[in-house]
């Protein structure tokens, strides 16, 4: 299950995104926990006191804690989400990539783009959970997805994989 928090100040913005981000998910039949949030402060404290979610979906223009400032606290409190800015304002596309972003998108546009970036992110989580093993190939460790294995051959103390790289 995919756990999402989508934060805004407008609730029928707010609604709007977690409508469409649910419809997203049953089209795909997925299951998604989506919470929502008018107030950044509380979704932070929630996240501080242990909630986690996999991708938040964040306004910049909050009046209690910019989106911006609250994705870097959530970047810090976890390294793997997904943060996507969603935001009339242009001007702080630069300053939200300070929290690693995974996408920016104004709101004149959103509804065309938030699917795409659903998809993509889904995608990315699906080749993390991936089965894989994790192999050292000249001091540097590679992760190969097991999907990508043809067969592995014995060579003496190890183990060669072919795949379909």
């Amino acid at each position: 299950m995919v756990k999402i928090a989508v934060l805004d100040d407008e609730p029928v913005f707010l609604e709007r995104i977690s409508k469409k981000v649910d419809m997203y998910y049953k089209k795909c039949h997925m299951k998604a926990e989506i919470d929502c949030y008018s107030n950044g402060r509380v979704l932070l404290d929630e996240v501080k006191d242990g909630k986690r979610y996999d991708i938040y979906v964040l306004d910049i223009e909050v009046p209690d804690l910019s989106g911006v400032e609250l994705g870097r606290k959530l970047r810090e409190i976890s390294e793997v989400c997904f943060i996507l800015f969603i935001t009339a304002y242009p001007q702080y596309a630069i300053e939200g990539y300070d929290s690693r972003a995974y996408r920016y998108i104004l709101k004149d546009e959103w509804e065309r783009r938030l699917e795409d970036t659903l998809a993509k992110i889904q995608k990315e989580m699906d080749d993390w959970n991936a089965p894989s093993y994790r192999i050292t190939i000249n001091d540097r460790l590679e992760k190969i997805p097991v999907k990508h294995i043809y067969y592995a051959k014995k060579d003496g103390k190890n183990v060669v994989f072919y795949t379909r790289d």
